[in-house]
């Protein structure tokens, strides 16, 4: 899986993700979006209103434990 410019991309950039896989390629182009801006309306509002914040939490463990699990059944292979 790749994605063009993942991190701090230019608000006018449609990024492309590409999916490879052993027999094909998929790519699909995604719709424009202000990152840093739509960051600091989504803060805003969750300060604002306090809403989101229980779904923040919880995804935030959910993301936690997902990172453990891969480093608990990853195969690690030593490079000379």
């Amino acid at each position: 899986m790749q994605l063009d410019r993942a991190f701090t991309p230019p608000p006018s950039l449609q990024p492309v993700l590409r999916i490879e896989r052993q027999d094909h390629c998929e790519e699909t182009t995604l719709p424009v979006d202000d990152q840093f801006g739509s960051i600091a309306r989504y803060f805003a509002n969750a300060v604002l209103t306090g809403s989101n914040m229980l779904d923040q939490s919880e995804m935030s463990r959910r993301q936690a434990q997902l990172i453990d699990d891969v480093e608990r059944v990853a195969v690690r292979i030593e490079v000379p």
